[in-house]
């Protein structure tokens, strides 16, 4: 189990990355462990990893993240995809992994860092009908190159003139015409709360 790390980048090494603050409902279950986790009273261990979404704002590329997070001694990496090509990834100024790239290269990129994808963000609102082919073709390029799950959400606002019942159904519809991609490729759909219905069920 794997956990991203949110805030973590080159100049803070010290307690926010050595010890990650669980969420306030995650206090009773979790227990510090040493290091870069928690132990879990059941036992399991819940690893730490960094967003690359983290350097967003600084104008590196993806591999100069993986550099900072080996070097913070972390096994873990979260992918920001995007589906297409996009401008600033391409000139190697934003860390983003375009779905239009070859997806063995990323995990050869990982393999040379020593590091892991544990998820490809593929965010898009989940009430509007683009989601569906950014989801569809995330779990195919995650499949490819061994990631185990991939992350959407909810937008930051609803769509107007519909209820909100009318937008739960839009949203589960959306999201069946992902699951079979995400059976036959073994990958997991994990929807993060973000928005107005994920923060608020």
């Amino acid at each position: 189990m794997v956990c991203t790390l949110v805030g973590a980048t080159e100049g803070r090494t010290g307690d926010p990355c050595r010890r990650p603050q669980p969420m306030p409902g995650d206090v009773a279950r979790l227990e510090h462990a040493q290091d870069w986790g928690f132990w879990t009273k059941e036992g399991t261990m819940i690893k730490v990893g960094v967003n690359v979404d983290d350097w967003r704002h600084s104008d590196k590329p993806i591999e100069y993240c993986f550099g900072v997070i080996a070097r913070l001694g972390l096994e873990h990496t979260e992918l920001q995809a995007v589906n297409g090509d996009e401008f600033f990834e391409g000139l190697g100024f934003a860390p983003f992994v375009s779905l239009n790239s070859d997806p063995i290269e990323i995990r050869k990129k990982l393999d040379r860092y020593g590091l892991t994808a544990s998820q490809l963000d593929v965010s898009f609102p989940i009430n509007r009908w683009e989601c569906i082919d950014f989801i569809r073709r995330g779990i195919i390029f995650a499949g490819l190159a061994g990631i185990p799950c991939v992350a959407t959400t909810d937008g930051a606002s609803k769509l107007p003139g519909l209820t909100d019942q009318e937008q739960l159904g839009i949203i589960k519809y959306h999201l069946r015409q992902c699951v079979s991609v995400a059976e036959n490729h073994k990958v997991t759909i994990n929807v993060e709360p973000h928005g107005p219905f994920t923060t608020d069920p």
